[in-house]
């Protein structure tokens, strides 16, 4: 019954982090690695081009929807 009090005092506390800060701004430690290597990173160490070429507007945490085709007319 107390480690149930204790961890739902965690969590409010991170609710409210996350409240003020973003939700982004918080995240469990034992992710970290996983956050260190880039996502859909492949064998070879390549990373795709939609993920270099951003559109006017967009960052890397906001993007928009659109594919990008690299097709030679």
């Amino acid at each position: 019954m107390v480690k149930i009090q204790k961890m739902v005092k965690i969590y409010e506390a991170l609710d409210t982090l996350s409240a003020k800060y973003g939700k982004h701004t918080v995240h469990h430690g034992t992710s970290l690695l996983t956050k260190q290597q880039l996502q859909h990173e492949g064998d070879r160490q390549d990373i795709p081009v939609r993920k270099t070429a951003l559109f006017k507007g967009e960052n890397r945490r906001q993007r928009l929807g659109l594919p990008v085709l690299n097709i030679k007319v």
